[in-house]
C-alpha cells in the first residue's frame, strides 16, 4: 500500500487550541488534574500528547500509561517523591484497583493527571468522581469543523487539497481521524486521491480497504439480527421513509439503531425518515453485502413504493432508484423521466444509468436525449454527439427534436469550438419543426452562436430590441440575455447586466427543468460585470457563495468555474501567492470535465507566475494552455495578456510589447474594448507609447465603473512620464483594491520624481510603493531604476522622528549619540528639501495609517 506523504503522527495538531491553553493553565496553577473525552477517532490522545510536550518544554517530568496496562504496581512508582504529569489513555479501561490509586495520587496532589476517556464508557468509579466531584475538569472534544480538518488534510498531504475533497472527507469521516487515516491510504493505493500540479483531489468513489471496513462494521457486528437486516435497508437507501420498513417499525430495531448512534430521524411534512448517521459505516455495510442481497432489498423496497403510492414528485425518482437495480422491468416506465431529474440535479453517472436502462422503454426517445446530455456533462463528447445522431433519425415530436438540437448546437459552438457544425445542427432542425415558437427558441441558439462573430454593438441593439417584446417566452428570454450580457462586457457596459440580472434570474426558474444551469451562466456573467467595474468584494462574495453552494455536486465544472473566479479576484487585488493556489486548484477539477474553461484558468495561472517572477515556469503552463481544448470565444480573453507576461518575464519586454499592441488593436476592431483596455494597458506596463495610451484612453471613456478609466489614467501617466499622474493613479487603483497595479504606478512615480530632481516626492512616492507591494505577497517588481536618496541610517532616523520620537528616544532607539541624530536629520531636511519635523512626518506617512489620510484631506 503506498504510504501517507506525512505519517500520522506529524500531521499538524488543528482545532484544539483552546483546550490546550485550558490545560496548561490548570497545569500552571498547581491544580489536579484534568479529563479528556470523546468519541473513538476525534483526537483524544494526540490532545494528551501535546499537553504533555508543551508541560516537558516548561520544565514538568511526565510518563504515560495505558488504561488496560495501568496497573496499581506501576501506579505505585509516581508516588512521593516522583511529581510531575501523568497521561493515563484510555483510562475507562483502568481496572477498580488501579483507579482507587489514581484517585489518591490526584487528591494528595503528587501528580497532574491527564486521563482521557471514550465517550459513553462508564469506566471505575473513581475515574469517574475525579469530574464528577471536581477534582479535575472535564473537557468533551467535539469532531474537528470543516475549517480544521482541512488544515490537518493538507498537513497529512504535504500539499494543497481541493476544497471539494475537503467537503467529502470532513462529511464522511464526521471527525473520527483514524477513519479518515485509513481513507487517505486506501484513496491512495486504488488511486482514486490523485495530485495533479500541487493540488490533491479524490476523483473517484469513496473506497473502504479491510482495515477501514472492519473498524466501520464494529457499531453493527453486536446488533440483534431484526435490526442488522432494518439498518441493511436503510443503508441501501441512505435515507428511508419509514413507511418502508414495514415489521421494523414494530419489533425495536428503530430504537436500537438510534441509540447506538447508527441512524437519525427526520420528519418532512407528514412523512418521517430514517438517515444513516454515520455515511462510512453506511458504505461499510453496503460494500459488505452480498450482492443478491442487495438486489432483493432494493426490489422490496421498489415494490413497497409501488404498493403505498407514489403521492410526491421525487417518489417515481425513488421507485426508479430501488428498481433499476431490483427489479428493472416493473421500473421501466420511469427510467426517462429518472434520467432527467438526475441530470437535472447535476447526477450525470446515475443519469446515464437511467437513460441506459430506458433505451428500450415507451420514452426511449427522451432517454436517448438525456443520455446524450449526461455523456456530455462526463467530458465524453464524441459518444454524446453519437447518440445524438441516432436520436436525429428517429421519429420524435418537435419539442424534443428542438430541445436536442439546441443543446447539441451549444457543445458545439461552446465546448468545441464547431460554430458551423452547430449552425447546420440548428438550421437542419429548424426545417424539420412545424411550431413556429420552436423555430424561435432555435433561432435564439442561432442567434447566441452567431454572436461570437459579430460586432458587440451590432448584438446589444438586436437583443435590446427582442427584450422590448411583451409575453417573451422565458427560453427565449433568457437566451437573448445571456447573448446581450456577453456582448454587454465585451463593449464594457456592465450596469447593463447588472440591471438585467435579477430578470434573467426569474426567467431560469421557469426553465429550470430542461436547462439546469441556466442561472450558472447568469451568475458568471454577472461575476465578470462586478469585477470589471471593480467592485471586487460583490466579485469575490459571489464566487465564493457560488463554489460553497456547488461543493457537494456530482458534477465538478461549476466548483472548478468558481474556484477560478476566487483566484482571479485575488489575483486583482495583487495576492499572487493566494491566486496561484486558487488557480491550481481550479485547474485540478477542470481536468475531470474540460469543456474548454480550463485554458481559461491556465491563461491567468501563467500571469500569476510571471508576476511571481518564475518566468520558465509561466512558460510551461502557457505551453500546457495553448496545448488544451479551446476555452469557449465569449470567455473574455487572456490568451494575448498571458503571452504578454510570460515573454515579459523573461526578460523579452519589447516582445510582450508587440504581442499585446496587436492584440488591443484587434479587438479595437471587432468591437471589444474590454480586452482591448486591458491588453494596451499592460502593452503601455511594457514600454509602448502616448499613440497606444491614447487609444487606451479613448476605449476606456465609453466603458462603465471606475475601473478602466483608472487603468487609463494609469496607462497615460506611465507613457507621458507624468509622475504627479502617477501618484494619483496609484491612489485610485489602491482605493479601489487593485494593489498590484497601484503598486506599479507608484514605482513607475518614485523613478520620475527622481530623474526630475524632485528627492522629497520621489522618497513619498517609494514610501507609496513599499506599502502597496508589501500587500501583494508573492508578486515580484523590476528593481528600482533610481536609488533612494536617504542612506540606510538617515532613512531609520527619519522614520522614527516621523513617528513622533524625540531626538533623545531615537538616540536610544539606535545605540547613537543625540548630537549624531541631529546631524542624520539636518542631512535628510537638506536631501528631501525640508523645513523640519513636521514636513517630514507628513512627506514619511505610509498609506495605511491615519496621517497619510490627513495629509490627503489636506
Amino acid at each position: 500500500m503506498l504510504e501517507l506523504p506525512r505519517p500520522s503522527s506529524d500531521w499538524a495538531f488543528v482545532g484544539r487550541k483552546h483546550e490546550l491553553e485550558l490545560a496548561l493553565a490548570e497545569l500552571d496553577a498547581g491544580r489536579s488534574g484534568l479529563v479528556i473525552a470523546g468519541p473513538p477517532g476525534v483526537g483524544r490522545t494526540r490532545l494528551a500528547a501535546e499537553i504533555a510536550r508543551a508541560a516537558a518544554a516548561r520544565g514538568h517530568a511526565s510518563a504515560w500509561l495505558t488504561g488496560d496496562a495501568a496497573e496499581p504496581e506501576r501506579i505505585a512508582a509516581f508516588e512521593a517523591p516522583w511529581s510531575g504529569l501523568l497521561v493515563v489513555d484510555d483510562a475507562h479501561l483502568v481496572s477498580s484497583s488501579a483507579a482507587r490509586r489514581l484517585e489518591c495520587l490526584v487528591k494528595d496532589g503528587a501528580v497532574f493527571l491527564v486521563a482521557t476517556l471514550a465517550s459513553g464508557q462508564r469506566g471505575p468509579a473513581a475515574i469517574r468522581a475525579l469530574w464528577k466531584e471536581a477534582i479535575a475538569p472535564r473537557i468533551d472534544l467535539s469532531p474537528l469543523g470543516e475549517p480544521a480538518l482541512a488544515e490537518l488534510l493538507e498537513s497529512a498531504l504535504a500539499a494543497r487539497v481541493e476544497r471539494g475533497t475537503c467537503r467529502l472527507l470532513w462529511r464522511v469521516c464526521q471527525g473520527n481521524l483514524v477513519w479518515l487515516r485509513e481513507l487517505l491510504r486506501e484513496g491512495l493505493a486504488r488511486g482514486v486521491l490523485e495530485r495533479h500540479a500541487g493540488v490533491w483531489r479524490y476523483s473517484g468513489p469513496l473506497v473502504l480497504g479491510p482495515p477501514l471496513t472492519e473498524l466501520a462494521l464494529e457499531s453493527v457486528q453486536s446488533l440483534s439480527e431484526s435490526a442488522r437486516r432494518t439498518f441493511e435497508s436503510i443503508a441501501i437507501a441512505e435515507t428511508l421513509e419509514l413507511a418502508l420498513l414495514g415489521a421494523a417499525l414494530a419489533d425495536g430495531s428503530l430504537e436500537q439503531l438510534e441509540r447506538r448512534g447508527l441512524i437519525t430521524i427526520e420528519r418532512d411534512g407528514l412523512r418521517s425518515s430514517a438517515r444513516v448517521a454515520q455515511p462510512l459505516c453506511g458504505e461499510a455495510v453496503r460494500q459488505a453485502m452480498p450482492r443478491s442481497r442487495a438486489l432483493q432489498l432494493h426490489r422490496e423496497l421498489g415494490a413497497a413504493l409501488l404498493r403505498i403510492g407514489m403521492r410526491r414528485a421525487s417518489d417515481r425518482f425513488r421507485a426508479a432508484t430501488f428498481l433499476l437495480e431490483g427489479d428493472p422491468a416493473a421500473g421501466a416506465p420511469f427510467f426517462a423521466s429518472a434520467a432527467e431529474e438526475a441530470w437535472a440535479r447535476a447526477e450525470p453517472v446515475l443519469a446515464e444509468r437511467f437513460a441506459r436502462a430506458g433505451l428500450n422503454g415507451a420514452h426511449r426517445a427522451l432517454a436517448r436525449h438525456i443520455l446524450s446530455e449526461a455523456l456530455s456533462d462526463q467530458n465524453r463528447f464524441d459518444e454524446a454527439f453519437a447518440e445524438w445522431d441516432a436520436l436525429d433519425g428517429l421519429e420524435i415530436d418537435d419539442a424534443l427534436r428542438a430541445r436536442a438540437a439546441r443543446s447539441r448546437a451549444a457543445i458545439l459552438a461552446f465546448a468545441r469550438g464547431r460554430t458551423q457544425e452547430a449552425r447546420d445542427v440548428l438550421e437542419r432542425a429548424e426545417a424539420r419543426v412545424g411550431s413556429a415558437d420552436l423555430r424561435m427558441h432555435l433561432a435564439a441558439v442561432r442567434t447566441a452562436i452567431d454572436a461570437t462573430d459579430l460586432p458587440p454593438e451590432q448584438i446589444v441593439a438586436a437583443t435590446e430590441q427582442v427584450l422590448r417584446e411583451s409575453d417573451l417566452e422565458p427560453f427565449i428570454e433568457h437566451r437573448t440575455l445571456f447573448t446581450q450580457f456577453l456582448a454587454a462586457i465585451a463593449l464594457g457596459r456592465f450596469d447593463r447586466v447588472l440591471g438585467q440580472r435579477p430578470r434573467a434570474l426569474r426567467a431560469t426558474q421557469r426553465i429550470r427543468a430542461t436547462n439546469p444551469f441556466a442561472d450558472l451562466y447568469v451568475h458568471i456573467n454577472s461575476f465578470y460585470a462586478h469585477l470589471f467595474r471593480a467592485d471586487l468584494e460583490a466579485a469575490e462574495a459571489l464566487a465564493a457563495e457560488q463554489r460553497e453552494a456547488h461543493l457537494d455536486d456530482p458534477y465538478v465544472a461549476a466548483r472548478g468555474y468558481w474556484t477560478y473566479g476566487v483566484g482571479v479576484v485575488q489575483l486583482w487585488r495583487g495576492g499572487v501567492t493566494a491566486a496561484t493556489a486558487l488557480l491550481r486548484e481550479a485547474g485540478a477539477v477542470l481536468l475531470a470535465y474540460d469543456n474548454g474553461a480550463r485554458q481559461a484558468v491556465l491563461f491567468e495561472l501563467a500571469i500569476a507566475r510571471a508576476l511571481a517572477g518564475a518566468g520558465a515556469e509561466a512558460e510551461e503552463i502557457l505551453r500546457e494552455a495553448e496545448a488544451s481544448r479551446r476555452a469557449p470565444p465569449h470567455a473574455v480573453s487572456a490568451h494575448a495578456r498571458a503571452r504578454g507576461f510570460v515573454r515579459a518575464a523573461s526578460g523579452e519586454r519589447s516582445a510582450a510589447r508587440e504581442i499585446l499592441v496587436e492584440a488591443g488593436h484587434g479587438f479595437l476592431a471587432s468591437g471589444r474594448p474590454l480586452p482591448a483596455i486591458l491588453a494596451l494597458h499592460d502593452a503601455i506596463r511594457f514600454g509602448a507609447g502616448v499613440e497606444t495610451a491614447r487609444a487606451l484612453r479613448k476605449a476606456a471613456s465609453h466603458t462603465d465603473g471606475p475601473l478602466l478609466a483608472a487603468l487609463a489614467h494609469h496607462g497615460f501617466a506611465l507613457a507621458t512620464r507624468d509622475a504627479p499622474a502617477l501618484d494619483r493613479a496609484a491612489e485610485r487603483l489602491s482605493d479601489l483594491g487593485v494593489l498590484f497595479y497601484a503598486a506599479d504606478a507608484a514605482r513607475a512615480a518614485c523613478e520620475h520624481h527622481a530623474k526630475a530632481g524632485r528627492a522629497a516626492a520621489s522618497v513619498a512616492s517609494l514610501r507609496t510603493f513599499e506599502y502597496l507591494a508589501a500587500q501583494c505577497e508573492g508578486a515580484v517588481f523590476p528593481p528600482l531604476g533610481v536609488s533612494d536618496p536617504l542612506s540606510r541610517r538617515e532613512r531609520e532616523v527619519a522614520e522614527l522622528a516621523a513617528r513622533g520620537a524625540s531626538d533623545r528616544e531615537i538616540a536610544a532607539r539606535l545605540s547613537l549619540s543625540v548630537r549624531t541624530v541631529n546631524a542624520h536629520l539636518r542631512a535628510v531636511y537638506g536631501k528631501l528639501e525640508l523645513d523640519g519635523r513636521g514636513a517630514l512626518r507628513a512627506l514619511m506617512a505610509s498609506p495605511g495609517d491615519g496621517t497619510h489620510e490627513e495629509n490627503r484631506a489636506k
